[in-house]
């Protein structure tokens, strides 16, 4: 359908009779949106003779068809949105057709616009033909458009303060109607300009507010740069106006939305801006007495910096998490802080200065296990044991120098006594599982077989076959270490080795039973579990050579090493060499 109106070349506009109106209602119900053909075709129609749906006085008269392309894409526009249809087809898109009708709207028009927005007003053409979005979008424009005008006007006359009030007044109006809109974006600018007016009118809570404003505006769709540059604006004002709190949320603010733009382009290199201003924040803390959140803002730091591949910088704020985290009592966070000391050391080639970090990673961890008034520990003891042990086991790794041999020993005795005590921990958190392995680490191995024994009686009521599989390996090393006879130990393996099998878990059933001595049962669990170099060196002792030299084969077919490739190839050989002299024999 389409509409039966004739349109002629003047500029002037001809009112239509009220079944046009119809006749538009229609079209639009019969269109067919996903046909780019028909919604075309609509829309050349619509351009001609939308205008004339409209009051004589609604537009200026210049570029009447620009005019009457736009209100035809926001007619299409708006039909499709009632019937829940797709806008695809539809050009030139919203964004472009309200700008063009906001320039060419006279004051009559401008007037109907607005009036359409108002409650208590009948309808008018603004309120039929469009969308109550782009209603308030075009709104925005106007007086943004006024606000703008307005300024520049103010620069000539006689009371330029009173200009700017005015001008500020609109583009608060504009902000309120692209909000209404859904249009942060083009909400958070004019904010700006608004908080810009109100800081020439000496209205430093207003600007404060409505930077704030814009900023959580670029936040929210998706501009995190702009947010932070706004929210460093916030964070000086409210340091010249002796507000060192709001200052320092306010800066956080903006660390936080710059790491969120470096996140965003890492290509660009924004890392290390959002590094400075995380250590701005760490500063604002630790001058406010409050070390437990310069603490976290020296991590933030740290790990901005590292992302930057700076790692000197990211270095010193890791060491200022640690000093913080420990004024703060909280030695758990300091210990993360010096590992990440130790680690960046690492990295860099510095082993000594690694092992150093590594002492402090386990003093902490061990204050943080051990407790104390006042000391926050997010994380159990038996962890933070753990954690220690492990530190001390890095120190006693890389020990060097004259003391060494001194270092290493008394270190290893240290991880021990910390292994034991994460294990006593997990025991009397009823944590039994957890602490067998620790028992195993500390060599308390009768301790560590009281542990699997109880652990294994527990998990057997939950029927959790891998689980129970682990427990009695475990516990196969643990009779072993105790020196417990040897067929107690097998007796655990080959159970462990029969879960693991019901579990087809081939794999650890066949090292289950190549702990209790049987290769000939573990070879084609090896196989099963594709891993022919394994299953070869099972096969291999127990002389059953063709076998071993087929899955050794295997296996050099399928290893990508150069290097493993030509052991495999070696082994092989052998076994071909030991089947001819094995056949000899026999």
């Amino acid at each position: 359908m389409h509409l039966s109106i004739e349109s002629g070349v003047s500029k002037c506009v001809v009112q239509l009779p009220p079944e046009a109106h119809g006749a538009v209602s229609a079209m639009l119900a019969a269109l067919n949106f996903n046909d780019a053909g028909e919604v075309n075709a609509a829309q050349l129609r619509l351009q001609t003779q939308a205008p004339a749906l409209f009051p004589d006085a609604c537009f200026d008269g210049v570029a009447p068809e620009d005019v009457g392309r736009a209100l035809a894409s926001l007619i299409l526009s708006h039909g499709a949105a009632q019937r829940n249809r797709s806008t695809r087809w539809i050009a030139p898109g919203a964004h472009d057709a309200l700008g063009t009708l906001c320039g060419r709207l006279t004051p009559s028009g401008q007037d109907a616009l607005l009036q359409s927005l108002e409650s208590g007003h009948g309808e008018n053409a603004f309120s039929r033909y469009l969308g109550e979005l782009d209603r308030w979008c075009l709104a925005g424009h106007l007086y943004r458009q006024r606000a703008s005008t307005r300024g520049a006007a103010g620069d000539l006359g006689p009371a330029p303060q009173d200009a700017d009030a005015q001008a500020a007044a609109e583009y608060l109006q504009a902000v309120d109607c692209y909000t209404r809109a859904g249009q942060s974006g083009l909400a958070a600018p004019v904010c700006l300009l608004a908080a810009d007016l109100s800081m020439q009118t000496h209205q430093t809570n207003k600007a404060v507010d409505l930077y704030l404003t814009a900023a959580d505006a670029y936040l929210r769709t998706g501009r995190p740069g702009r947010a932070a540059a706004v929210y460093l604006r916030v964070f000086n004002l409210y340091t010249d106006l002796g507000q060192p709190e709001l200052a320092a949320a306010t800066c956080l603010k903006a660390a936080h939305a710059a790491r969120a733009a470096a996140d965003a382009h890492p290509q660009k290199g924004k890392y290390a801006l959002a590094g400075d201003v995380y250590l701005l924040v760490a500063k604002c803390y630790a001058d406010a007495g409050r070390p437990d959140l310069a603490a976290d803002a020296w991590l933030w730091a740290a790990q901005a910096y590292t992302r930057a591949h700076e790692p000197r910088k990211a270095l010193a704020a890791y060491r200022q998490a640690a000093e913080a985290n420990t004024e703060a009592r909280r030695p758990g966070l300091a210990g993360d802080a010096w590992r990440g000391v130790a680690a960046l050391h690492k990295e860099l080639g510095e082993p000594e200065l690694s092992a150093d970090a590594n002492e402090n990673v386990a003093t902490a961890y061990r204050w943080a296990a051990l407790g104390g008034p006042d000391v926050v520990q997010p994380l159990p003891a038996a962890h933070y044991f753990l954690l220690a042990a492990y530190a001390h086991e890095a120190v006693a790794k890389h020990a060097r120098g004259e003391n060494a041999k001194e270092v290493e020993k008394e270190h290893r005795q240290l991880a021990e006594d910390a292994y034991k005590r994460a294990a006593h921990a997990f025991m009397k958190e009823g944590l039994v599982a957890a602490a067998t392995n620790p028992y195993m680490l500390a060599s308390s191995y009768k301790q560590a077989v009281v542990a699997c024994t109880r652990a294994i009686h527990e998990s057997l009521a939950a029927n959790d076959l891998s689980l129970i599989a682990d427990l009695y390996m475990q516990l196969g090393y643990a009779l072993r270490g105790a020196g417990e006879p040897e067929d107690k130990q097998n007796q655990a393996f080959l159970i462990a080795a029969g879960y693991y099998q019901e579990g087809w878990a081939y794999l650890p059933a066949a090292v289950a039973h190549m702990e209790r001595g049987d290769s000939l049962t573990a070879a084609p669990l090896f196989e099963r579990a594709k891993e022919p170099a394994s299953a070869g060196h099972a096969y291999f002792g127990r002389n059953m050579y063709e076998r071993a030299e087929a899955n050794f084969r295997r296996a050099y077919r399928f290893e990508p090493d150069a290097e493993q490739r030509r052991k495999l190839r070696l082994l092989a050989e052998n076994m071909s060499k030991h089947a001819v002299l094995s056949d000899r024999n026999v």
